[in-house]
């Protein structure tokens, strides 16, 4: 065997550009979330938020960081609060949720 140096060319112009591509449709996304003109959030199978945009917190009266991390149970009324439960209980067992 000869002495020398060995190597591999790879193109990933390819994977660089869908890369860019991902990091701006992600961009769009949440932007149209935070900017959007009703509430929007996310919440984890308890019930915790996860994130809130900016229409919600407004509505709510409180900061971002007020409102991550604590239970849906905290901001809505008696009968709000059971309508999310059974949403939250349609949604993690895969059954269809229907808006009212």
């Amino acid at each position: 065997m000869l002495p020398g140096i060995h190597g591999v060319v790879r193109d990933i112009t390819e994977k660089i550009k869908l890369e860019y591509q991902l990091k701006e449709s992600e961009a769009r996304y949440r932007d149209l979330f935070e900017n959007a003109d009703d509430p929007m959030y996310t919440i984890d199978n308890q019930g915790f938020f996860k994130s809130i945009n900016n229409a919600g917190y407004r509505i709510l009266g409180a900061s971002k960081k007020e409102i991550t991390g604590t239970h849906i149970s905290k901001w809505l009324t008696p009968e709000s609060l059971e309508s999310a439960k059974q949403r939250i209980k349609k949604h993690t067992s895969s059954e269809t949720v229907m808006n009212r």
